[in-house]
């Protein structure tokens, strides 16, 4: 749905609550969010640009599977998604409807552990216990509200399954930036 301009959107979302359907995956404009993040804890556009995938491949680099596939990712572009974002997210709040938005789940740009080389990472993932992950984590969930839009339900997806305290350790940072809000986190059966 990259491709996707504000009339389409307009035109899903209408369609969604014309069918009853209240809760909305929204994902559009996230690398505006990510960029921002990490440029502000010292992480330059030059790694940013091997770390996001172009447009067409942004499934990919979302669910962390590539680095830089297809890129880089135009500035305008990343600023036309957010700006797509806002009134996705302006529409759903009209109609009553409430939206995911993504949470920061542990993939970094490769070069971290050159910028932080106590930062325990590996391959372009950060650890939950990490104090790094809670300034990443804060900044994208502060990051991802849009202030008198829909309700926002952080998402947070992980790779880490088998040890309940470092879920929880990547959770805690959103929850402490959005505590009246609920958190949805995507794990392994």
């Amino acid at each position: 749905m990259w491709w996707w301009d504000w009339s389409r959107w307009e035109r899903e979302i209408d369609w969604m609550a014309l069918w009853g359907v209240n809760l909305v995956l929204a994902y559009t404009g996230q690398e505006q969010v990510f960029r921002k993040v990490f440029n502000n804890i010292g992480v330059n556009d030059t790694i940013l640009n091997k770390t996001f995938d172009g447009p067409a491949f942004l499934t990919w680099s979302r669910g962390q599977g590539t680095f830089g596939e297809g890129g880089p990712l135009p500035n305008f572009w990343i600023e036309s998604q957010r700006a797509l974002q806002i009134k996705i997210m302006d529409r759903l709040r009209l109609l009553g409807m409430s939206a995911i938005v993504p949470g920061f789940q542990g993939n970094v740009p490769v070069a971290m552990h050159d910028i932080f080389p106590h930062a325990n990472t590996s391959n372009g993932w950060l650890d939950a216990l990490d104090p790094l992950f809670t300034t990443i984590a804060r900044g994208v969930a502060d990051g991802t509200d849009i202030p008198n839009s829909a309700d926002h339900i952080p998402f947070k997806g992980t790779v880490e399954h088998t040890l309940s305290f470092r879920n929880q350790a990547g959770i805690w940072p959103v929850r402490i930036s959005r505590s009246r809000r609920v958190v949805l986190k995507q794990d392994r059966g």
